[in-house]
């Protein structure tokens, strides 16, 4: 097999990771880079056994096969695919084979390769339990997203992996940027409102990862969401484009669409396994041509045809977005771009994923940005909002809601009254913004506290 660029760099950085005194190393690979192949190529250059990790049962045949295609033997460790071997190379999931470390440990396996590497990979966690069992030599972890979403006082931020303490991973060895391998990617055709929707009754969860259910609801209703979807099967009809895959938050929603699409299917977490299987072939082959999806098929689905995807999900997750627009991204004789429809605002939040890259700063930490600024929280640099952005602020003055830190979903007139001095401390120069969100509470507090002749 002849090799791209961008493969053939990051093996030689593999091997030269492999004969260094490092333990742990990020492979940052982004969608469509071949990372099935650069996983086959690097488990051949270990000559002790090794097990290949991979979140889900699809992601794992994906990569088993690939290296299996090479005429190499390989062995599967995954009670979703029913079976138990193991071998010198064994490609595996961790929820199956952490209960029988022990044949893992007879054969002496000393490597580990883990694939989607942003997926709990923190100290604590069933991966750590399995390093520390194995006493494990290498560990390589592969992803497009090295990054993680974390919670602090303030809100949560993103956080590279390899700036994390908790995190396993610490090194990141490779880098393929985005801009380097776009002549591999199918262009993306961002369809979306330039003045975003009406997010205001959305509400992040506990672990502040994303929104609640209750609130996806709500402005899924508000938005009129069901009904956008269906103008948008009507448009890519009209475009002579016949296929999309479709996410929305719920079940609920995801049947109700389905009722009034012909030719549509359901997939959940809840769907059964041959059920599954069903649908996704089907959708491969164009029998069935439109899946909705609630939280399936964002990560290792591989389906190069894919025309269109349509977004009635909003997320707060940068991982979730990335991976849902990269199902559409690979190359194919049947098409010259893919359709990305976000009726959601998701890329007025994240803008578009060919802007980011990942980049050494200070120190000579890795940080990620976007054309304008630094997305991950280390040296942020928010984003300017225009004139008429602070003008329409101090006209709803009256009804903006803080969006995060100890007064999150407050009003702003309430936390004038409340906590004056709060307000003063997110405008002052101590209080440093961590997304678009903090800087506009920002600029918020500082259009209320001169409203009303505090500052």
């Amino acid at each position: 097999m002849i090799l791209r660029p961008n493969q053939v760099q990051a093996l030689k950085d593999i091997n030269d990771f492999i004969h260094s005194d490092l333990d742990n190393g990020i492979v940052v690979s982004p969608v469509a880079t071949g990372k099935s192949i650069i996983i086959a190529e690097a488990v051949k250059l270990f000559n002790t056994p090794t097990i290949c990790l991979q979140p889900n049962k699809e992601l794992l045949k994906q990569n088993y096969d690939k290296y299996t295609s090479y005429g190499f033997k390989a062995s599967i460790y995954s009670a979703s695919l029913k079976s138990r071997e193991v071998g010198q190379v064994t490609y595996a999931t961790i929820g199956s084979i952490i209960s029988d470390l022990e044949s893992f440990k007879q054969i002496g396996v000393q490597n580990i390769i883990v694939d989607e590497a942003h997926y709990s990979s923190k100290e604590g966690n069933q991966l750590a339990e399995v390093c520390r069992f194995l006493n494990i030599k290498k560990k390589i972890g592969l992803t497009a997203t090295p990054i993680f979403l974390r919670n602090s006082q303030e809100g949560a931020f993103l956080q590279m992996m390899s700036n994390n303490r908790e995190s396993i991973f610490r090194n990141i060895i490779h880098v393929t940027q985005i801009q380097d391998i776009q002549k591999y990617w199918t262009p993306i055709n961002y369809k979306y409102s330039k003045e975003g929707v009406n997010s205001s009754m959305l509400q992040l969860n506990t672990t502040g990862r994303d929104y609640t259910a209750e609130s996806l609801k709500k402005f899924y209703d508000a938005n009129s969401i069901e009904y956008k979807i269906l103008r948008s099967v009507s448009w890519l009809k009209e475009k002579g484009i016949y296929q999309a895959l479709i996410f929305v938050p719920s079940v609920a929603e995801a049947e109700s669409i389905a009722a009034q699409i012909i030719g549509a299917e359901v997939l959940h977490g809840g769907t059964k396994s041959k059920e599954r299987e069903r649908i996704v072939n089907g959708f491969k082959s164009a029998e069935i041509s439109y899946v909705i999806n609630v939280d399936v098929l964002g990560t290792g689905f591989d389906y190069p045809a894919l025309p269109a995807i349509i977004h009635g999900r909003p997320t707060n997750s940068f991982v979730t977005y990335y991976q849902h627009i990269g199902r559409g991204v690979r190359l194919h004789e049947s098409k010259k771009e893919v359709f990305f429809l976000d009726l959601v605002g998701n890329v007025n939040k994240f803008g578009k994923i060919e802007d980011f890259k990942f980049e050494q700063g200070k120190k000579e930490k890795w940080e990620m940005w976007d054309s304008e600024k630094q997305i991950t929280h280390n040296g942020f640099k928010p984003k300017i909002i225009s004139m008429s952005e602070i003008l329409e602020l101090e006209e709803n003055i009256r009804s903006y809601t803080i969006s995060s830190g100890k007064y999150a979903n407050y009003n702003l007139i309430e936390v004038v009254k409340k906590d004056k001095r709060y307000l003063q401390w997110m405008a002052s120069s101590k209080y440093e913004p961590f997304s678009e969100s903090s800087q506009r509470d920002k600029e918020s507090a500082i259009i209320a506290l001169k409203h009303f002749n505090i500052i």
